[in-house]
């Protein structure tokens, strides 16, 4: 039997920027509530992979995702980048690591960005600049705790077709030696990283479309003549990181084109695609 479909994503539509800002101050950063920002609220809770309007075949994602971790493992191999994806021994499973490094830095993935910090998710609602004339989300997923599952699976590789959801704890180095490497682990410091692994097959579904999810999910409307004071109330109570979007390093450049490639593609140049070894 199939997973239920229930839309039942509980839904708050402030009224004013106050009554935003009471209902923000009802949240908190301790405990089982993880958060994310949109800056478009008509936006999907959806991942990346599955944001190519062109492509919604599920087992041609599969190979799709897999071709872009193995297309961003050359570009780390070849250019000598190994020391900006740090791991912890006896942690995760490379392939993991590999995954969890290709969606910090852009690449489209199955995982879907979160965080136990409710500023940093409110300040990606508000500060896309290209998106300030449209109403944005704050996102709260409650009661992580009750869909985690056995650990034990992040010491073996990913292998692109679990049928499960779950969090993952994003690995952070606070103390690596080289700069680049600093920039970017500063940027997973201040954002609080936390992924959503999606299921595969619910690879293309809304989060919210999922019974097993919708439940624990909460969509506040920010409407856009709010975001501009938003902003304001971030800096004022100095909750703003202003390198949020900054620290960018040379695996930064490397990502964004292969997510460009990857937002080009459309049916008729898949298989030329996934049978290419250039970049």
């Amino acid at each position: 039997m199939g997973r239920l479909k229930n839309i039942s994503m509980k839904i708050e539509q402030p009224k004013s920027l106050d009554d935003f800002l009471k209902l923000f101050e009802t949240y908190t950063n301790r405990g089982n509530d993880y958060y994310r920002g949109q800056a478009d609220y008509s936006w999907d809770i959806t991942p990346g992979l599955a944001r190519n309007k062109g492509i919604k075949n599920i087992d041609i994602l599969i190979s799709l995702e897999r071709k872009l971790i193995e297309n961003f493992k050359r570009k780390i191999k070849d250019n000598n980048l190994d020391s900006l994806i740090p791991s912890v021994k006896g942690s995760y499973d490379k392939s993991w690591i590999l995954l969890m490094a290709a969606q910090h830095y852009g690449l489209p993935t199955r995982l879907l960005d979160f965080s136990n910090d409710k500023f940093t998710a409110l300040e990606f609602a508000v500060a896309d600049i290209q998106n300030l004339n449209k109403d944005g989300a704050l996102i709260i997923y409650k009661d992580i705790n009750s869909i985690q599952k056995d650990f034990s699976i992040f010491r073996c590789p990913f292998n692109n077709n679990y049928n499960s959801s779950f969090f993952i704890q994003v690995p952070s180095i606070y103390n690596p030696d080289e700069n680049e490497c600093i920039l970017s682990e500063h940027r997973k410091i201040i954002q609080g990283s936390k992924f959503f692994f999606l299921d595969t097959p619910n690879l293309c579904e809304c989060l919210s479309s999922d019974k097993l999810h919708s439940e624990r999910l909460t969509k506040i409307l920010i409407p856009r003549e709010f975001k501009l004071d938003i902003i304001n109330f971030l800096i004022k109570v100095q909750r703003i990181a202003y390198d949020l979007f900054a620290g960018k390093n040379e695996l930064d450049q490397y990502a964004a084109i292969l997510k460009l490639e990857f937002s080009a593609l459309d049916e008729s140049k898949i298989d030329d695609y996934l049978k290419s070894d250039n970049l």
